[in-house]
Parts: C-alpha cells; sequence; structure tokens
C-alpha cells in the first residue's frame, strides 16, 4: 500500500490485523518507520505504550495506531509491522515494507522530522 501524506498537517492511521493460535497468549504489535535507506527513523509497540493485551475474537486480532499531525519531513519512508511474544522478546512474524509513505511538506528545511521550536530574542 503507499499513502502521501502533507507533514505536520495530516495523520496517519495505520490498521493492523492478524491472526495467532489461540492457545498462546496474545502477541504484542509493533511497527518500525524506516526512512529510503531503511534506516528506523520511529518505532512503537503496544507493550511499550502499555497496551494490551489486544482481544481476540476467535484467532483474529485487530489494532490501530494514529500518528497525528505526521511530522515527517519530505521523502520515501516505508513501515514494517512486527508480531511478537507477550514481552516483546520474540519475534512471531515481521512483515516487511507493509506501506510506503512519500512525505511532502510546504517548506524548504531539510532532515527527517520536524522539531517543535519556540524562536526567543534576548
Amino acid at each position: 500500500q503507499q499513502a502521501t501524506l502533507m507533514s505536520e498537517k495530516d495523520d496517519l492511521e495505520i490498521s493492523i490485523s492478524f491472526s495467532q493460535d489461540s492457545n498462546i497468549p496474545p502477541a504484542v504489535v509493533a511497527l518500525v518507520i524506516n526512512d529510503s535507506t531503511s534506516r528506523a527513523v520511529s518505532s512503537c509497540s503496544t507493550f511499550h505504550d502499555n497496551i494490551g493485551p489486544i482481544q481476540l475474537r476467535g484467532r483474529q486480532g485487530f489494532v490501530t495506531v494514529t500518528f497525528p499531525s505526521l511530522p515527517l519531513m519530505k521523502g520515501r519512508y516505508t513501515v514494517d509491522v512486527f508480531l511478537r511474544c507477550e514481552r516483546a522478546v520474540h519475534v512471531y512474524e515481521h512483515s516487511v515494507r507493509v506501506l510506503e509513505l512519500f512525505m511532502m511538506q510546504d517548506g524548504s528545511e531539510v532532515g527527517t522530522v520536524f522539531l517543535q521550536r519556540r524562536w526567543g530574542a534576548p
């Protein structure tokens, strides 16, 4: 899948559905946003964000994550998704490049991410 977003204006919402063996504890969902050189820009997981466990319907799990006003600068990014054990240690599944992001921006600043800032004068 692909998405084109405007930096600091558009939200990014990712919906993740998965199936797993109902005899093991519910999986932790994690994702990594990579830049065009495959370097990790940011990551998150239901475990580290204290979300969960994800309730299963039979063998099916579903979760969404939203990044409001995504502050990535102009460029191409990809998203990888992981299913990990309940303590986020062992990887059950790793889906590579499930989403390709094309970020656009109004200004000519360079870099990877817009940092919030305040200017002042003495």
